[in-house]
């Protein structure tokens, strides 16, 4: 007799199982994950990565402080890169996907009762769209926003970045960020801009690097007029190639009075969604 079970596996078929299955290749382990890099390798090169349809959104935040009141406007836009010429400007399309405003007095917030007719009227006055062309160095060519308000945010995705790489300490003049509140000005009266960014460190991030930017500039209207004074911080990750946030604050020197009432602060904060 055989003595093999009904529905039971007979030795032979048991033995030629068993070499099968020896001859089975072992599934490979997967690689290890890529550890960051711990030493930088030389200087950092900064610039955008537009690729035509890479899509970055970021959040704005603009916050204005005045006497105890608190006034603060936040939008989220996606921007999306078109196409990119020859000479190296990138055509981007931005698109407003969400719309909110604050306001607080004393430390209290503003009831919604109150609040909800006004932050209509803002939503309804913001463009739904705008158009960008930037350089891959950061240099901002044309924005169709009008008005300093509508305009800002986007007006602050202009870095400018030198062509070589460069190591943690260097600084170079940076147009950009005083361009952008130029518009706060009289256009009646001369102004003097300067701008300076310093790469004031690097470290690990992801597959690449975020470079740490601070940001110095001021605005001088006329001989004896009042000037704007620019602060603020920047950190841009080298890979993918885009600006992970963004902080700046802007103050009158001296802050006259207007109506009777200090001009306050100015404060702009960008962050990219997801990063």
């Amino acid at each position: 007799m055989s003595g093999t079970p009904p529905g039971g596996w007979s030795r032979r078929a048991l033995l030629a199982a068993l070499g099968a299955s020896a001859c089975v290749p072992k599934a490979t382990p997967p690689p290890p994950p890529v550890a960051p890099p711990t030493t930088l390798p030389g200087p950092v090169r900064l610039g955008w990565r537009w690729v035509p349809g890479t899509t970055w959104r970021y959040r704005s935040v603009v916050t204005r402080v005045t006497d105890g009141v608190v006034l603060r406007r936040a939008e989220d836009w996606a921007y999306t890169a078109l196409d990119l010429d020859r000479s190296g400007v990138v055509h981007v399309e931005g698109r407003l996907e969400a719309f909110g405003a604050t306001v607080e007095a004393g430390g209290e917030p503003l009831p919604e009762s109150r609040l909800r007719e006004a932050r209509a009227r803002a939503q309804a006055a913001t463009p739904a769209a705008v158009r960008l062309d930037l350089r891959l160095s950061g240099r901002l060519v044309n924005v169709s926003a009008d008005g300093f308000a509508d305009a800002l945010p986007h007006r602050l995705l202009a870095l400018h970045f030198p062509t070589a790489p460069v190591f943690p300490g260097t600084s170079w003049p940076d147009a950009g960020l005083p361009r952008a509140f130029e518009p706060a000005l009289p256009l009646d009266v001369e102004v003097r801009a300067e701008g300076t960014t310093t790469l004031g460190g690097v470290a690990p991030s992801g597959a690449g690097w975020r470079a740490e930017l601070v940001h110095v500039a001021r605005l001088q209207a006329g001989d004896l007029g009042p000037a704007l004074e620019l602060t603020g911080r920047s950190a841009w990750d080298t890979d993918p190639g885009a600006l992970a946030s963004r902080t700046v604050e802007a103050r009158w020197r001296p802050d006259q009075p207007a109506g009777g009432r200090p001009v306050g602060v100015l404060t702009v904060t960008l962050t990219r969604l997801g990063a």
